[in-house]
């Protein structure tokens, strides 16, 4: 996709968005009352936590507060579930930072400590931030990890339609250098911080079309899935005011859209053709809205740059314009990379927002 594309696509996207036992010694060196469980499972030694101020977790920080979740990732190798939930700094979401939460299978409190490194692929027990570059969207370009402070997880990772729920407490998110191979982060001891004093995420998976969250949520899409995430909810109707960095979407249904303020519609892209208010189409990020498109069909030329949405059909944009080389761009149906969306003799192809593709 092209630049211009990604960050349109990225700023659509933010409007939706171990164990060890703790001895006393180190419980005081982290400021805590009483030994509880440190999460631990895959890092590298603790080292010296007098250089990271975790007596003063917000000495020095940028301070910050929980959004609303974005996602759930499901890891089936541990049990465990990775929750997205948004950024909000001076009372605006944060655009190009995004917390994660990987909550195992066990209802505890976990206590968070400067290891040298964090594999954060398998970091259970952990949070941590992904920020991203503004001229290129497609890979977090540093991570800041929870290096002091709690983690209470208080509904423990079941299944990848289960609930999950955590709480954070005086947590300090140290910057890291990231390895973009091994998704290894390594802290930086003079590196920026930020610093959030208390949040509370409860959430679990539902769909935009059946719903599945407890009462007072809404079932917010999630890009690129065939499932959604439940987010507190409130009473306006789509196209009422709200405020995208409030504790709740504010909205009946669907989500609250951080470029225009208001309640807009969630829509199931995998599961059909969906509906749409009026000059509305519903895309592949799972929410009605107004992008720029091609008139094309998929599988006809396109007169717009590769990247353009196309393939109208009903409310959904269904594909995107690829460049074929030689001056040939074509409208190729989106798809998901380990799906099986694509006719016989095409494959699914990246096009710069994996998990989502087109065909080729």
């Amino acid at each position: 996709m092209s630049a211009a594309s990604l960050r349109e696509a990225r700023g659509a996207l933010a409007s939706v968005r171990r164990a060890g036992r703790l001895g006393f010694a180190a419980a005081a060196l982290l400021g805590l009352a009483a030994p509880v469980l440190l999460a631990s499972q895959g890092c590298s030694n603790i080292i010296g936590a007098g250089d990271y101020h975790v007596s003063n977790s917000a000495l020095g920080c940028t301070t910050a507060t929980l959004g609303l979740p974005a996602n759930l990732v499901y890891d089936t190798a541990s049990g465990g579930t990775i929750v997205n939930v948004g950024l909000v700094e001076g009372g605006k979401p944060d655009t190009l930072r995004e917390l994660r939460g990987f909550v195992g299978t066990e209802a505890s409190t976990f206590a968070l400590a400067p290891y040298e490194s964090f594999p954060l692929s398998s970091c259970v027990n952990c949070v941590w931030i992904y920020e991203w570059d503004a001229s290129d969207l497609t890979k977090p370009v540093r991570a800041y990890v929870g290096i002091a402070g709690s983690l209470t997880v208080s509904t423990p990772s079941t299944s990848a339609a289960g609930r999950v729920g955590f709480e954070l407490s005086n947590v300090r998110f140290q910057q890291t250098n990231l390895d973009l191979t091994t998704y290894t982060a390594t802290l930086v001891p003079d590196g920026a911080c930020v610093y959030v004093a208390s949040a509370s995420v409860a959430t679990g998976a539902c769909s935009p079309s059946t719903g599945g969250c407890d009462g007072g949520e809404v079932c917010a899409p999630s890009a690129f899935s065939t499932k959604g995430v439940c987010q507190p909810g409130g009473a306006g109707a789509v196209g009422a005011a709200c405020d995208p960095a409030g504790p709740t979407t504010g909205c009946a249904n669907g989500f609250c859209d951080f470029t225009t303020n208001t309640c807009n519609q969630a829509c199931d892209f995998w599961g059909g053709v969906p509906a749409c208010a009026a000059s509305n189409e519903c895309s592949v990020f799972g929410f009605c809205y107004s992008p720029t498109y091609d008139p094309a069909a998929v599988g006809a030329d396109c007169t717009s740059a590769a990247g353009t949405f196309c393939g109208k059909r009903g409310a959904l944009l269904s594909g995107a314009c690829a460049d074929k080389g030689a001056g040939k761009i074509t409208c190729e149906k989106i798809c998901r990379l380990n799906g099986t969306d694509c006719p016989t003799g095409k494959t699914c192809k990246s096009a710069g927002l994996d998990p989502a593709g087109y065909c080729e």
